[in-house]
């Protein structure tokens, strides 16, 4: 295989890992739920997950990208309305690796099993040969949550993608 072919190879590895963490954000919704700080009281701090655990459950539904990741992911909810998730991470695809660190804020709220973002910010991306490629984590949209001891699991439906369903430990 031929540079160009490794490179144009591993472009597209990225860039569906781009596409695959994009969408998370599932489907949107507008409905009245309370403040994250209290019907989600139970969300709040800090959870981690493994990054290339996440980038396995964000693409399950559309193939393997190619790429592997390695890093601690966090996300965490704050009392309020506010929460942010981000980490450093280190990805592969063959030979070729770069780095990155992802950020997202935005606002939350919950209603019963449902959690939804809003007012999503992302920065960051993944620095490869001089060039960074932006990863969005998370976006606007809503997702069913569970807490079952120190797990939550958020499942994502209808997005491009299919159900995404994402673990996380409280950290």
């Amino acid at each position: 295989m031929t540079i160009r072919h490794q490179r144009t190879w591993h472009h597209a590895g990225l860039l569906a890992l781009t596409l695959s963490l994009a969408a998370c954000g599932g489907g949107s919704s507008d409905g009245d739920g309370s403040s994250g700080g209290a019907g989600g009281a139970n969300l709040v701090g800090l959870w981690q997950a493994d990054a290339n655990a996440l980038l396995a459950a964000n693409t399950a539904n559309v193939g393997t990208p190619g790429v592997d990741c390695s890093g601690l992911m966090q996300l965490r909810f704050e009392a309020g309305d506010s929460f942010n998730v981000g980490g450093e991470v280190v990805c592969t695809a063959g030979a070729m690796s770069g780095n990155g660190t992802l950020v997202t804020t935005g606002n939350y709220r919950t209603s019963g099993d449902q959690l939804t973002l809003s007012n999503a910010t992302t920065s960051g991306g993944i620095t490869l040969g001089g060039s960074t490629l932006p990863i969005s984590f998370v976006g606007n949209g809503s997702a069913t949550y569970r807490i079952s001891g120190n797990t939550l699991t958020l499942t994502f439906s209808g997005g491009s993608a299919g159900t995404i369903t994402q673990q996380w430990t409280r950290g």
